[in-house]
């Protein structure tokens, strides 16, 4: 497979007269290696169809057209969706559907098959997409995605560890993620100010989602009132109803949010859901 080249990447921008744009997280990868290591990380799950958010000139498309039967690419940059199609063209690829469309706000024009995402996805909108796509498309069944370093760091970290995020126990409910590479900002155009981590993730066998849609939405909203206001006692930082509950589940009301485990919260979730039910 001929690679994307910076020198190609450059050429394009310009003849499309596209400056990457910050409010849109464009940074191009330039780096065939990194891109081969994330294609061959996609293809671990055995699956045949692959979706890509921010494709951007292909630099990652090519590579996974050549090990998927499928690619589903989605680009919010119209400017972006007519040089990708060219890039493609010019190579005789033909197992790549280029979609205009925003993968934060738009319906996703993807088909309920077992798939992979395997994505450089935007900083400024990562937590939003990949959040999305976890809990809504339940047909992905692995992810492979490049994010900020810190952002990486606090979706990998276990619940109930000092570096654990709201973000992180929440799709910790769905997805088993670890990170498995780290990239230095020398592989963008245009370079952005912090490394960057490849993440894996693939779903749980057992999502509280499907198994007890109750709890979970429980345990999520508890998740994200706890870690807003992290710093303070749980006996504090829940409503007073909610705080009840823990001495009974042997959860010392006097813990912080990021040193309760994930069973902990589940367990604070289902009584939670069960008080509710009762009172309907």
């Amino acid at each position: 497979m001929q690679s994307v080249t910076k020198r190609e990447v450059l050429w394009r921008l310009a003849r499309l007269g596209v400056e990457p744009s910050k409010g849109l997280g464009q940074n191009f990868l330039l780096d065939a290696n990194i891109a081969r290591k994330q294609a061959q990380l996609a293809t671990e799950g055995d699956l045949r169809v692959a979706v890509e958010v921010g494709p951007g000139l292909g630099s990652l498309t090519v590579w996974l057209a050549e090990r998927f039967d499928e690619v589903v690419a989605l680009e919010v940059d119209h400017r972006l969706v007519l040089g990708l199609r060219e890039v493609l063209e010019d190579r005789g690829i033909t197992n790549v559907r280029v979609e205009h469309v925003d993968a934060v706000r738009d319906p996703l024009p993807l088909e309920r098959r077992p798939s992979v995402l395997v994505s450089n996805l935007p900083y400024h909108s990562a937590s939003q997409i990949l959040v999305r796509l976890v809990e809504e498309a339940w047909f992905l069944e692995r992810f492979v995605v490049m994010v900020q370093a810190e952002f990486a760091d606090r979706i990998v970290a276990p619940a109930g560890t000092r570096a654990c995020s709201a973000l992180g126990v929440r799709l910790a409910l769905t997805v088993q993620a670890r990170s498995v590479a780290r990239v230095p900002p020398s592989v963008f155009f245009p370079q952005p100010t912090v490394w960057s981590k490849i993440v894996v993730a693939e779903r749980r066998d057992d999502p509280l989602s499907v198994l007890d849609p109750d709890t979970y939405r429980a345990t999520i909203a508890l998740v994200r009132r706890g870690f807003e206001h992290r710093r303070q006692m749980l006996r504090r930082a829940l409503e007073p109803p909610v705080a009840a509950l823990l001495a009974p589940l042997g959860i010392d009301p006097a813990r912080r949010a990021e040193s309760l485990s994930l069973e902990e919260w589940v367990a604070l979730g289902r009584e939670v859901a069960h008080a509710r039910e009762a009172l309907r």
